[in-house]
């Protein structure tokens, strides 16, 4: 099956694509963020090792959660592109810092300073 876009179907989608391997959960949860990115949390992709998949990971997201009755619906948006195996982040002030393994495991730490 080929890769289609949910939006050009009208569907919602309810998780990431597959082989995207989310990590690095965090949420602004001190509201030090600007309104744009207030409480709102950020996730990690390792990223896709096989597949024609034009998702490939290895990047940082932003979730907008909504409350929608005893569920939640998410508003995912690509924020920085091209890490090389992201693994983890912690978000301190305005600065998310990310945890890259690198593809030979040489590694290194990003600041991504958010507004």
């Amino acid at each position: 099956m080929a890769a289609r876009d949910s939006s050009d179907e009208g569907q919602p989608i309810y998780t990431f694509t597959p082989h995207r391997s989310p990590l690095g959960l965090v949420f602004d949860t001190e509201g030090a963020l600007s309104d744009e990115f207030k409480g709102d949390g950020f996730i990690l992709s390792w990223g896709a090792l096989v597949g024609d998949l034009t998702d490939r990971g290895e990047d940082l997201l932003h979730l907008e959660l909504t409350k929608t009755g005893d569920t939640y619906q998410a508003k995912v948006t690509q924020l920085v592109r091209d890490f090389d195996h992201p693994v983890d982040t912690v978000l301190i002030k305005d600065k998310l810092y990310v945890l890259d393994y690198g593809s030979e495991g040489t590694g290194s730490i990003w600041e991504v300073t958010l507004p």
